[in-house]
């Protein structure tokens, strides 16, 4: 079945082989492939894709996150907690944190809705935003 783009009101689903649709760069070290946007609903789901001891640095949640590990493992600084196939986390709104990925990777499936359009912030070493991703820019790549 080939992959079908639906676009009703402000919904954005791609329905079909999402095994066919090409990885989209997101960021240094950070690949993603965008399933479904609701921009009513402030809310994007995703399969994400980062290489090996990739560090995005210190970010907040705008949005709570719901994050599946498929492949690989990563690893949350602040917390201490590694999470590999088959585990789950949830990072609530407002949650701040360091992540690592492990030796092989990490492919996983992500679930974020928020109050509005912003999803995360990057933060520099003052703890300045230093880039943020909204859910039109996922709205974007679909």
């Amino acid at each position: 079945m080939a992959a079908v783009l639906k676009e009703e009101s402000m919904i954005k689903v791609l329905s079909g082989a999402a095994s066919k649709s090409p990885w989209i760069e997101c960021g240094p070290g950070i690949q993603i492939k965008v399933l479904a946007v609701d921009l009513e609903h402030h809310c994007v789901q995703y399969l994400a894709r980062t290489g090996p001891g990739h560090n995005p640095g210190l970010h907040r949640h705008n949005a709570d996150a719901s994050i599946f590990i498929l492949e690989g493992s990563v690893k949350n600084l602040t917390t201490g907690c590694e999470f590999g196939p088959g585990d789950f986390c949830f990072q609530p709104i407002g949650d701040m944190h360091e992540e690592v990925v492990g030796p092989q990777g990490v492919v996983s499936y992500v679930s974020q809705r928020g109050d509005d359009d912003l999803l995360i912030e990057f933060l520099d070493k003052t703890g300045a935003v230093a880039e943020k991703y909204t859910v039109s820019d996922f709205a974007r790549m679909l």
